[in-house]
């Protein structure tokens, strides 16, 4: 008698260890094959006498948009760089249907094409391989386009590098397609050190000339839409990626020059709106590391701010939880410190990053700023009105004021207005600007 149920049940853990040991070899997110799912067929054809090259292409200079907009962002990314090199190759642009289109592993931001000899019209000289690869990258940076927030529109970040797979009878094939992607990877790794190089210098240069543009943006009172205050947005001058603030201080945190960068936007802020500020309040953004300071970070500014005549009352530095505060108990000293200086404190985009409720609890803010995320179309949706709600009752009791950010629509404000919010930011009121023209 056959046993039905232990058959299925046999199929059944077949069926697991199998999808298990895909998972090593399979990249679901891009749908491509790594390479070690590939080798033996690549080792076959080496074999056979078929000239291959190998281009290691590498995208985890733009990993930084996984760090401020989500994974969602950055896997998005990497789906339309692969859509498009299937493109290339099906449609036999640049690349050969006979092509091999991998990643380097699961869940990598690295690929390697392998090339058949055939593809480049057996053009098999080092040269014919680096201008392929060279002409590869130019048409995917023409074709794909990142956009994020209200950045212009730019071509991925890539960097590249070439090999010709050595074919020896002596050596095992294996390890000579293996010594190629590495020798390709190194000649990439080159090319990003080389890159990270340049921009370094640019944001010292943009930090040595204070090329910092400064832009306005109200913040208004919900009910009348009178102007409340501004919140000050800095972009480099000069660069596509740098002009991007979000960039622009990602990339200098990673420089270790964050403290420098800030202290010049700070102080650039403070100059630039001496002009039209009057007795309204100046939002400026400060991370963690520069806070943590306490007065000696702010020492320059409150000499500017002294000879423009804007008292630390009007000023209100603004968290930007980019880290997660690791040492509560220095850091709300070093906020008293600024308190008692006259400086008023908000948190930054509540609901989202490391912002949480014990930033609320340990920072007493004068001001909690409503991420712009949870904003986005709140009339449609339930829950987030309910988070708002429960926002604005808790700033409530600790004496903290809302301010809603990136309202847009009509409907958007009116049910922030109905939920008792006090502060408004966003294009509906105007959009960051240098002129500060804004009638309600």
């Amino acid at each position: 008698m056959t046993n039905n149920s232990g058959s299925t049940d046999s199929l059944a853990i077949w069926r697991a260890k199998w999808l298990a040991l895909k998972g090593y070899v399979f990249d679901t997110i891009t749908n491509l094959p790594t390479v070690a799912m590939i080798l033996e067929d690549i080792c076959k054809l080496l074999d056979e006498g078929k000239k291959i090259g190998v281009i290691y292409i590498d995208m985890s200079e733009e990993d930084r948009l996984e760090e401020m907009y989500g994974w969602e962002v950055y896997d998005g990314l990497l789906v339309q760089l692969v859509s498009t090199l299937k493109k290339m190759s099906s449609g036999g642009v640049i690349l050969s249907p006979d092509d091999l289109i991998t990643v380097e592993s699961v869940r990598s931001d690295k690929f390697v094409i392998f090339v058949m000899g055939e593809s480049m019209r057996n053009q098999v000289a080092p040269n014919a391989l680096e201008g392929l690869a060279e002409e590869l990258v130019r048409y995917l940076r023409k074709e794909i386009k990142i956009q994020v927030g209200n950045e212009e529109p730019r071509g991925p970040n890539l960097c590249v590098g070439t090999k010709w797979i050595k074919w020896d009878p002596t050596v095992r094939t294996e390890r000579s397609v293996y010594k190629a992607i590495e020798e390709a990877r190194s000649r990439s790794q080159r090319e990003k050190q080389e890159h990270l190089s340049l921009m370094m210098r640019e944001l010292k240069n943009i930090i040595a000339t204070r090329s910092i543009r400064i832009k306005y943006q109200p913040i208004v009172w919900i009910d009348s839409r009178e102007i409340f205050g501004y919140e000050a947005l800095s972009g480099g001058v000069g660069s596509n990626i740098f002009s991007n603030p979000e960039f622009l201080f990602s990339f200098a945190e990673r420089s270790g020059v964050i403290l420098d960068l800030e202290r010049l936007c700070g102080c650039e802020a403070l100059k630039g709106s001496r002009n039209f500020l009057n007795d309204k309040k100046l939002f400026i953004n400060f991370s963690v590391y520069a806070l943590s300071e306490g007065k000696k970070f702010v020492a320059p500014m409150m000499e500017i701010a002294a000879r423009v005549n804007i008292p630390p009352s009007n000023i209100v530095l603004e968290i930007t939880e980019r880290v997660a505060v690791k040492h509560w108990h220095t850091f709300r000293a070093k906020l008293d410190e600024l308190r008692n200086i006259g400086f008023k404190i908000a948190v930054d985009d509540m609901g989202s990053g490391y912002s949480s409720l014990q930033s609320i609890v340990e920072l007493s803010p004068n001001f909690l700023k409503y991420d712009m995320a949870l904003v986005r179309n709140i009339h449609k949706n339930q829950i987030k009105q309910d988070l708002l709600a429960s926002l604005v009752k808790l700033a409530e009791g600790i004496g903290s004021k809302v301010i809603a950010e990136g309202i847009e629509l009509e409907e958007e404000y009116e049910t922030i207005k109905q939920l008792g919010v006090t502060f408004g930011q966003g294009f509906l009121f105007s959009p960051p600007n240098t002129l500060r023209v804004y009638k309600p």
